[in-house]
């Protein structure tokens, strides 16, 4: 950008020089912290034992980013799923269910945050109908019933089929800004 680092401007005295935001590079650091302990880390003695048996576990959680153009991109939600996955195989083998442990996780506010894959149960996402420009979501399970939302072809089956497979009486129901679902207690989900 040919204004970046400009150290004088045109005004009067009363005026206040603010840089703008620069469209150049930076870098991002996202990590974990644990409750006690600080960042998710493993000691090398953890690392060295959990390698035997995963030789993608990470010892830092920690993931620095070099954004802008030519550099390694930007922060996106793929980016921030991997992380995740990661930073959730070191803080399994650190603090393994079988000794009691059982991991929360929080996150501050992000786009990246709220993220789905392309296969997650979104209802807003789905067709009222069959087909279209719906993704292929993956299977759900109902009352203990594993519930395809793809027909055999691999077509997703649109909501309207996927409530008539729960039981729901589809009659009237309209697509409106994502899709409608007529009153219906608990039970019938």
């Amino acid at each position: 950008n040919a204004n970046e680092n400009q150290g004088k401007f045109w005004g009067d005295s009363s005026s206040n020089f603010i840089k703008t935001k620069s469209r150049g590079s930076g870098i991002n650091v996202t990590d974990f912290i644990e409750e006690h302990g600080g960042f998710l880390k493993l000691t090398m003695e953890e690392y060295d034992q959990a390698k035997q048996s995963n030789p993608n576990i990470k010892l830092v959680a920690r993931t620095l980013l070099e954004y802008g153009e030519n550099r390694d991109g930007f922060w996106t939600s793929d980016k921030f799923s991997k992380q995740i996955h990661e930073a959730i195989d070191m803080a399994e083998y650190k603090y393994p269910r079988q000794r009691g442990y059982k991991l929360v996780w929080l996150f501050d506010h992000s786009g990246c945050h709220t993220a789905m894959g392309d296969d997650a149960l979104v209802a807003k996402r789905m067709n009222l109908g069959p087909g279209g420009k719906q993704p292929a979501m993956r299977d759900t399970i109902s009352n203990g019933q594993v519930q395809k939302l793809v027909d055999e072809s691999g077509r997703p089956i649109g909501a309207r089929a996927l409530l008539q497979k729960r039981g729901v009486d589809t009659k009237g129901l309209k697509l409106s800004l994502g899709w409608y679902i007529p009153k219906i207690s608990s039970t019938q989900l």
